[in-house]
């Protein structure tokens, strides 16, 4: 009986014979499978040199029986691959044969050919040939059976058929001849009434859009009157523009290029001499860039002018804020990022800002904030205003 060798098999014979590790002995073994593979997949052919050959033959679409019961089966095309050994693998695996030599049979030698196992093969392919022959006939028959009983009862009842039924069925056809031709008359109207709702929704979106243009032309006019007045000698210097707010107030604020190493609490340190207002220039840059940490070298980045900390304290506060909610929100995105214990982190020493910055902060706004980065914010704040 013939041993199926798996690659596991193979593995360990390779690891018997080299000594290598059994998981070096399993990558040779997947790595040569998936080559030969990934190769006959584009080539008909893939030699091993001094081992042999895997060849790839096309095989028709084909009528075969099913063996176990003799049904009629559809075999569609495939491919069938086949392995030649190469000469010197063939006489090392026919070497216990290499002393025998062909010789003439004499017709002194008796064979029973009723007996051998060649005659009684050649006597059971050809009843398998009869075989199939006869159910291939019989369906034949059948078939041909079919469609000359489906004939005739199509004649059958073509006869039955009245002239009553006849033309019965002539008048539905002319009526619904009728109703088709009613409908194609109503496509028109409806394609008109559509086309005029068309244009009256789009006159109506361009009537829309050109106030809000006039309005916002309007508006960028003032402000660089505005611009023009307070800012005369410092326009030369820095690229200020104005931005408004959802409480519609304007701030002054200066264009940058993020430099490589920079972060909020670097300019707000270098731009306000006060770290804790990072939150600030976060808030000017949080829909485009929503990660607090995250800073790309290269990127323009939007500074706000300084702010008055106690005439801006509702902004400067709802920045806080928002850079705690923006931690939050990105431990909750991703659940299993290593970088959430850093972030919670963060988020407490926002709030510790907060309170360095107005006393009573953390109170002020209890109810946005959790309980515990409260207690955590309460203690480092009191420690650093110390």
């Amino acid at each position: 009986m013939s041993e199926v060798l798996t690659q596991s098999g193979l593995a360990q014979k390779i690891t018997e014979k080299t000594g290598v590790s059994i998981e070096t002995a399993k990558k040779f073994a997947s790595l040569f499978f998936s080559i030969v593979k990934r190769q006959l997949k584009t080539e008909s052919s893939f030699s091993v040199y001094n081992f042999g050959t895997f060849k790839k033959s096309y095989i028709e679409e084909s009528w075969g029986f099913n063996p176990s019961n003799g049904e009629k089966l559809f075999i569609p095309s495939h491919y069938r691959i086949k392995f030649v050994p190469c000469p010197k693998v063939a006489r090392r695996i026919n070497k216990k044969y290499a002393v025998l030599k062909p010789r003439l049979a004499s017709s002194e030698l008796k064979i029973d050919e009723k007996e051998s196992l060649l005659y009684k093969a050649e006597q059971i392919n050809s009843q398998n040939h009869q075989k199939k022959s006869l159910l291939e006939k019989a369906q034949k028959f059948k078939d041909e059976l079919q469609e000359e009983s489906l004939q005739n009862t199509l004649k059958e009842e073509q006869k039955n058929l009245s002239s009553e039924e006849i033309l019965e069925n002539q008048f539905t056809l002319e009526e619904d001849k009728k109703q088709d031709e009613k409908e194609l008359q109503k496509i028109p109207l409806k394609i008109t009434l559509i086309l005029l709702l068309a244009l009256a929704f789009i006159i109506f979106a361009v009537s829309l859009i050109v106030k809000s243009w006039s309005r916002k032309t309007e508006k960028t006019q003032t402000k660089e009157e505005n611009l023009s007045v307070t800012n005369e000698n410092s326009q030369n210097e820095k690229n200020i523009s104005k931005i408004e707010t959802e409480d519609e107030f304007e701030i002054s604020f200066e264009e940058l290029v993020v430099q490589y190493g920079s972060s909020y609490h670097k300019l707000a340190a270098e731009k306000y001499e006060n770290p804790h207002l990072w939150p600030y220039i976060y808030e000017a840059n949080r829909i485009t860039s929503p990660d607090p940490d995250l800073i790309i070298s290269g990127k323009r980045l939007f500074v706000p002018e300084k702010p008055d900390i106690e005439k801006d304290k509702e902004q400067i506060s709802k920045s806080i804020l928002n850079a705690y909610n923006a931690y939050l929100l990105m431990c909750e995105k991703e659940p299993s990022s290593p970088k959430n214990e850093r972030r919670k982190n963060l988020a407490v020493r926002v709030i510790v800002s907060g309170e360095i910055l107005y006393s009573g902060f953390i109170d002020e706004y209890s109810q946005r904030i959790l309980p515990e980065y409260a207690s955590l914010a309460k203690n480092i704040a009191r420690h650093q205003i110390k």
